[in-house]
């Protein structure tokens, strides 16, 4: 998923509170130093950090500038007793279809009735990406594809969850629809010994057939549109 402009505009906000000789080993540690220039006369830290991550931007550098985002957020609680960017920052992770969970890790006091302070991780992937069993699915319903000789269907629905996995969100809904009419034009060739033209659902609703178009319209909408 693509790392959108306001979201670097608020890491920009954050590089650029480091000190000159900070901000390039921050940058170099999460891979987006290619487009630092380094120290420069009359180049402020804000300037430098604007510099690098509009490259990595640029560079789609997503995975990078996503543990940047993680690294900024650290041991902040993203209420409103955070700073404005943190704030901001989420809002607009979340806005842009990620996903973001903190996990705070509370530390026992000592005797003495001291400890050291709770400390908040927080984790950003895209919105459903660590929910989804992307590899089961792709096994399990695809095997069942194939023993049913559905081989087309099959490659479809593969390339589908493949188009999700790469955010490639109108090619993994094409390729989805794609499973569904390769399915029912098998379906029609089975029980008509052709295959209609018309495409999956108007082979679905032929009176050849001989399924009942109460049922199928409730499932695929009005057969005589």
């Amino acid at each position: 998923m693509m790392i959108s402009e306001r979201i670097v505009g608020e890491l920009i906000s954050y590089a650029g509170s480091y000190t000159q000789a900070d901000l390039a080993p921050l940058l170099m540690k999460h891979g987006l130093g290619a487009g630092d220039p380094g120290i420069t006369p009359n180049l402020s830290t804000a300037k430098r950090a604007n510099m690098a991550l509009i490259a990595a931007m640029k560079s789609r550098k997503e995975r990078e500038l996503l543990k940047l985002v993680e690294t900024a957020l650290r041991n902040h609680e993203g209420d409103s007793t955070s700073p404005e960017w943190v704030v901001n920052l989420i809002e607009f992770l979340r806005a842009d279809g990620f996903e973001c969970t903190a996990t705070r890790t509370t530390f026992p006091k000592s005797a003495w009735g001291t400890g050291q302070p709770d400390q908040i991780r927080w984790s950003v992937s895209e919105f459903g990406l660590t929910e989804l069993p992307i590899a089961p699915l792709v096994s399990d319903l695809s095997d069942r594809l194939n023993s049913l000789g559905l081989i087309v269907a099959s490659g479809h629905y593969r390339q589908a969850l493949g188009n999700f996995r790469a955010s490639n969100w109108a090619a993994a809904n094409g390729q989805l629809r794609s499973t569904f009419e390769s399915v029912l034009l098998d379906i029609a060739l089975l029980r008509t010994g052709s295959r209609p033209a018309g495409g999956g659902r108007r082979s679905m609703c032929s009176p050849r057939m001989g399924t009942s178009r109460t049922v199928l319209s409730n499932t695929f909408g009005d057969c005589g549109r």
